[in-house]
């Protein structure tokens, strides 16, 4: 992929990311719902479990890039982070508390480097961690993602936080600029292989693209309004909400929605 390329690409991750799609209004606004095999845990979060089922704080940090920083949206509450904690807080009983850590076009390395001051000073329950699209951009090795990637959860579960991992989004144009599928594989292979929840954050938008809950434009997605920005946000915070809940060992403080 040429300089140019790589530059105007990097300037949709901050126009488009996440937020590729323009949703309806009102009453003709279409559900965010996907196939439950999108929304099926493999594994646990057995602290988050824990924590619920005792009814104490329930601590998240995400860490990650521009879409989970909130680009583009009304502001910082719109954030997907943010709707996750407003969408948990009443299913758990548990007094739910989410810090934001996302920084636009970040890196992996970048995060790991974070880890110590910034994630764990927190001590979260849980950390949601999202990435792997500005490292297809920047051609960073899949080899060195995937070995960062096993360094963070090495140490994150080493203080005793639950881990999720949250991969690349998904939209039809992007092949032609930067192939972000490798990096999706190996985030998925990685979960596997350390047994660790995944958010399919590239699966879940190619249903909702493909399906027409959201379409796709490119050229207009810098002209989005907050509020269509919002309700993609409110989506994903909604689903991750199910995909928790659906990890954690169950308790009878979970409240169904």
């Amino acid at each position: 992929m040429s300089r140019r390329h790589r530059r105007a690409w990097a300037g949709l991750i901050g126009a488009i990311a996440l937020v590729a799609g323009v949703p309806a209004h009102g009453a003709d606004a279409p559900s965010c719902a996907v196939p439950p095999t999108l929304l099926e845990a493999v594994a646990t979060l057995p602290r988050v479990g824990a924590a619920i089922e005792r009814q104490e704080p329930l601590r998240i940090v995400a860490l990650g890039s521009g879409t989970t920083q909130g680009i583009g949206a009304s502001g910082p509450a719109a954030s997907f982070p943010m709707r996750l904690e407003a969408k948990l807080q009443p299913r758990t009983g548990s007094r739910v508390s989410v810090v934001n850590l996302g920084v636009q076009r970040q890196l992996a390395s970048e995060m790991l480097a974070r880890l110590e001051r910034d994630v764990l000073s927190h001590k979260p329950t849980l950390v949601l961690w999202e990435t792997g699209t500005v490292e297809a951009v920047r051609g960073v090795p899949l080899d060195e993602f995937t070995q960062q990637l096993e360094t963070g959860i090495a140490r994150l579960r080493q203080a005793g936080a639950d881990v999720l991992l949250i991969d690349p989004q998904y939209a039809r144009y992007a092949p032609r600029m930067v192939n972000v599928l490798p990096f999706v594989e190996a985030m998925r292979t990685v979960a596997g292989m350390d047994q660790l929840v995944l958010f399919d954050r590239f699966e879940v938008m190619r249903h909702w693209i493909d399906n027409n809950v959201f379409h796709l434009d490119e050229r207009a997605a810098p002209r989005l309004a907050a509020d269509e920005i919002d309700q993609v946000y409110d989506c994903i915070g909604a689903l991750l909400a199910d995909v928790i809940l659906s990890a954690a060992p169950k308790s009878n403080h979970i409240v169904a929605k």
